[in-house]
């Protein structure tokens, strides 16, 4: 008999993309699934349209709850999930038909503990395929950290919705921190590391990840950083994130040969943010309040010690790319708006 997987979608602000989204799921390949739709106090038509999945189709749960944050509804969630597997979806994306089918037999035929796959990533009306990393197959957990480390900004291993989880391992204590509501879910990943043993990979793209809506709470965020106290706001929570995530590898005892890689955050950190500033519609005096944070952040002075000049400035130079996609990013941002 299939096992029952539970999926489960936080839902705010997406009445244009949640029916795409809720029948990519129901018309999934495997059949024994919940859907759990949890409605985070939306103000537009979500509710209404969650309801009435409900009331036509014994699979899906709905819950009504005031707006607490995603951290709070992903939490409110797992509570009523009763599946041996675990996946999220965020309400403004969709899946592909089989997405479900080819996770399970990856977790199940590789015996791992979590399943990772590809994604289509959907900006405007360009779509760009990103596969893992690391091959298709089983890995152990070192071996997944490690890619994690190289880029802890990749979508691939920093989001929740490319993987499918163990209900039994989030029940030892992985829960969503809801004094985050940015990089919560990688941080969740992170911490379900700490009692998986192995991950297996799927070579394919089988989830879309749409970046157009403008009423998402990551639109909203991107857009919404038009003075030097809320830039600065952001640019904390970036930071605690990483508190967060070198935390992590010291508990599990990686952190000691890795210091490099891991401080690696805060000079990617360092470099992105200066670069977004100089083409911000921040003021002089905002700009410069925002550097000024940067530079004085004891985060940045520790890496200077963990990482040395010549080092730093061989990976300054690898991160124009990526300073680069960044720029673009915003622009293609500000063009939406």
């Amino acid at each position: 008999m299939k096992e029952k997987v539970s999926v489960i979608v936080p839902v705010y602000n997406a009445q244009n993309y949640i029916e795409k989204c809720i029948d990519s799921i129901l018309g999934q390949s495997y059949d024994n699934i919940e859907l759990i739709l949890v409605d985070d106090g939306s103000p537009d038509g979500c509710p209404d349209i969650c309801d009435r999945y409900a009331n036509e189709n014994p699979k899906v749960k709905v819950l009504h709850k005031d707006n607490e944050g995603v951290s709070a509804a992903r939490n409110d969630g797992l509570s009523l999930a009763t599946g041996k597997y675990i996946q999220f979806v965020d309400s403004d994306d969709y899946l592909e038909k089989d997405m479900i089918e080819k996770m399970v037999k990856t977790i199940e035929g590789l015996n791992c503990d979590m399943a990772l796959c590809g994604f289509n990533d959907t900006n405007m009306n360009h779509i760009n395929s990103v596969l893992p990393s690391l091959s298709y197959g089983r890995h152990d957990r070192n071996d997944y950290l490690h890619e994690v480390m190289k880029d802890p900004f990749s979508l691939t291993y920093g989001v929740l919705w490319n993987k499918l989880f163990k209900k039994k391992l989030i029940d030892k204590g992985v829960c969503f921190s809801n004094d985050m509501n940015f990089g919560e879910d990688f941080i969740f990943c992170l911490n379900y590391m700490e009692f998986a043993s192995t991950v297996g990979v799927v070579g394919k793209a089988m989830y879309n990840y749409v970046r157009f809506n403008d009423k998402s709470l990551m639109f909203i965020q991107t857009a919404g950083r038009d003075t030097a106290d809320k830039y600065i706001n952001y640019m904390e929570k970036r930071l605690l994130i990483f508190k967060r995530y070198k935390e992590f590898f010291e508990k599990i005892g990686l952190y000691e040969d890795n210091k490099e890689l891991v401080y690696e955050y805060v000079l990617r950190f360092n470099v992105e943010e200066k670069t977004m500033l100089r083409i911000s519609a921040l003021s002089k005096n905002d700009r410069k309040q925002c550097v000024e944070y940067i530079n004085n952040s004891q985060h940045l002075k520790d890496m200077k010690q963990t990482i040395g000049l010549v080092r730093r400035m061989a990976k300054t130079t690898g991160l124009l790319p990526y300073s680069a996609k960044a720029v673009l990013r915003s622009i293609l941002i500000k063009n939406k708006a």
